[in-house]
């Protein structure tokens, strides 16, 4: 066991300094001397030892290069050119040529002002939205498609796009300098104000972290896509690229994210939408869409939207929308609606609106700010203004145009049995 443990003591360490050979910066300055000096001279400074054939180099190649902290990668793709790969293992580089038929891309992007390299840039194919980010030495490495696209878009925020050609068939290096933008352009989207709920904050947290941080950041507007079929989020056709997609059809046989949805998506456990729902989603488990609902929502356990609910919701335990200005919500527990109108509330225990334009229905209670229509409910309707009907155990409204018939009824600070009423205009009588 001790040996084990010594074993393993050593491996760790070689085995992170072999993954972090490539990455080391080093200085250089050869001028007019043969490619093997300066490969010799690079080894030196980056303390590993070359394992290459010498017949796959022109190693008497005259060769200049003059910089400061590039990583050694950079280095040797520039010494060499891209018709090569460099593999790390433990104090060896091993120095190989590249299958031409490579389907990668990589390289490094920099300021173009600076010259410093731009971490959390994102590469990505347009046509197969394959995308990957940069790393914290400006490196990225991209999974190019079967059909290989000979344009890449590279984006950063507070930079001006760039693309890359990519020559059919070659070994794929390629670095890109980035413009920065004027200082006056870069001007921060005013968010709207969204009251979140612990469970959702979560979740915008798991979608916003990481690699998707990046590409919301960078990747500015919408992509639009006719069809779309994935796994989990950013586990499909959409890649990583998911979260500024807006479908037409969209299945998700686990989950997925989106940027909206035109017409249908269908996922098996859930659905997550950034910006919107125009057509219908449906989830056996659960929809949450980060902006406005138009259109509908079916999930066999809750909704959620948290900006504005403009269509319909249908939850098998629970709906909840930020704002509302739509047609309705049934749900099979509760329903909950902030700031705004909802024509229909049905809940089969409990429904909390700001304002109800027709009918809330509830086993329990209702709660609203407002109600116009009739408000039904097996125990307690509450609402501060009433226009209409009130139908439950307990009625209670503070200044109303209706009819209560209930076992309590309360206007104002008048409290009858069975029936009380007040007409427009007319005064209450203590």
């Amino acid at each position: 066991m001790l040996v084990l443990l010594l074993g393993l003591a050593c491996w760790t360490p070689c085995t992170l300094r072999a993954a972090e050979v490539l990455s080391q910066k080093i200085d250089l300055n050869v001028q007019n001397v043969s490619l093997k000096e300066a490969l010799d001279l690079v080894a030196q400074k980056g303390d590993f030892i070359w394992s290459y054939n010498a017949q796959i180099i022109a190693g008497n190649k005259k060769v200049s290069l003059r910089v400061k902290q590039w990583t050694i990668r950079e280095v040797l793709y520039s010494l060499l050119g891209e018709g090569y790969r460099f593999i790390a293992r433990d104090q060896y580089v091993i120095l190989k040529k590249a299958n031409k038929s490579s389907k990668e891309a990589f390289g490094y992007i920099k300021d173009e002002k600076t010259g410093a390299r731009i971490v959390g840039a994102t590469v990505f194919d347009p046509k197969t939205l394959r995308a990957t980010t940069t790393d914290s030495n400006g490196y990225y490495r991209l999974k190019l498609g079967k059909q290989i696209n000979t344009d890449l878009v590279v984006v950063k925020s507070g930079f001006l796009d760039g693309s890359l050609s990519l020559a059919p068939q070659e070994p794929r290096y390629q670095a890109l300098n980035l413009v920065p933008l004027p200082p006056d352009t870069l001007q921060l989207r005013p968010s709207k104000p969204v009251t979140w709920n612990t469970f959702t904050q979560k979740t915008a947290q798991i979608f916003h972290a990481g690699i998707q941080k990046w590409h919301e950041q960078n990747v500015r507007g919408s992509i639009h896509r006719r069809w779309q079929v994935s796994f989990l989020p950013i586990i499909g056709t959409n890649h990583a690229l998911s979260g500024k997609v807006a479908n037409d059809w969209s299945l998700n046989v686990l989950s997925g994210y989106s940027r909206g949805v035109y017409f249908l998506e269908v996922g098996g456990v859930a659905n997550f939408t950034k910006s919107f729902v125009k057509g219908a989603q449906i989830a056996g488990v659960y929809n949450q869409c980060f902006g406005p609902v138009e259109g509908l929502q079916i999930g066999g356990v809750a909704n959620t939207t948290l900006d504005t609910l403009l269509g319909f919701q249908i939850g098998g335990v629970y709906n909840y929308s930020a704002y509302s200005d739509g047609i309705g919500q049934i749900g099979g527990v509760s329903n909950y609606a902030g700031k705004g109108n909802l024509n229909l509330q049905i809940g089969g225990i409990m429904n909390h609106a700001d304002s109800i334009e027709a009918v809330q229905i509830a086993g329990i209670t209702n709660i609203a700010n407002s109600v116009q229509g009739v408000q039904i409910a097996g125990i307690l309707n509450n609402t501060r203004k009433m226009k209409g009907v009130q139908i439950g155990l307990i009625n209670r409204t503070s200044d109303c145009e209706c009819l209560q018939i209930g076992l309590l009824n309360q206007i104002g600070s008048r409290w009858l049995p069975f029936f009380n009423a007040k007409g427009k205009g007319s005064k209450i009588r203590l």
